[in-house]
Formats: C-alpha cells, sequence, structure tokens
C-alpha cells in the first residue's frame, strides 16, 4: 500500500501547529524557534498553554480522541513531522500518525489564536 498520499498532509499541519504555538508564544511576548514540537509546547508561556487547553475539551470531543489524551500526548507523534514527513520516501519508517488527533491539535490551536485576530 502507498502512503505517500498522506504526505502532503501530515507535512502541511506540522507546520501549521509549529506557526499556531509559535504565533501564542509570540502574542505573549516569547519568540520561539525551531521546527520541534514538543519543544515549542514546552517552551510556551503558562498562560498560552492555558489558553490552548482551554480549547481541548472541545476539539477532543468533535475529533474522537481518546478519553485522557492531552494535547502534549497527541503532539508526540507530530513532534519531527515537519522534516520526518518531507523525506519519508529515503526512511524506512517513521512516527505513526493518527489523522483525528492531528485535525485536533490543529483545532484547538485554531480556537487558541483566533482569540487574537479581533
Amino acid at each position: 500500500m502507498n502512503h505517500y498520499s498522506a504526505i502532503p498532509f501530515v507535512v502541511n499541519a506540522a507546520l501549521a501547529i509549529e506557526l499556531y504555538l509559535k504565533t501564542l508564544s509570540a502574542v505573549h511576548g516569547k519568540p520561539l524557534r525551531g521546527h520541534q514540537l514538543l519543544k515549542l509546547f514546552d517552551n510556551l508561556p503558562a498562560v498560552a498553554v492555558a489558553e490552548l487547553e482551554a480549547q481541548c475539551p472541545a476539539a477532543a470531543a468533535g475529533h474522537n480522541v481518546q478519553k485522557g489524551k492531552s494535547y502534549r500526548d497527541c503532539l508526540h507523534a507530530m513532534n519531527d513531522a515537519f522534516v520526518d514527513w518531507r523525506y519519508l520516501y529515503e526512511k524506512q519508517s517513521t512516527d505513526e500518525i493518527v489523522f483525528n488527533e492531528v485535525i485536533f491539535l490543529l483545532d484547538a490551536a485554531h480556537h487558541a489564536c483566533s482569540a487574537y485576530d479581533k
């Protein structure tokens, strides 16, 4: 089975999550750098984490995320996806990506950032 058709989704989702996390951090005066999503998440200001986590219950329910799984838990599989999945055809394997969890990550981050659109 050819799974290469998922590459554009995973790469672009990872980039979007990265940009959402950097946006949340920047609006609180702490610009972040890098592509590792867990490192970005772990370096968010506490207020940004709270804003993001406030969106998680509705996003998790809307995307059938396993009960008890945190934003950070779901982020783990996507941690290096921006780099790893761009070159997936050169690798033997990579972390398993659960699409509904990726959409949950995007949804919660989008809603947390949307508060600053006003």
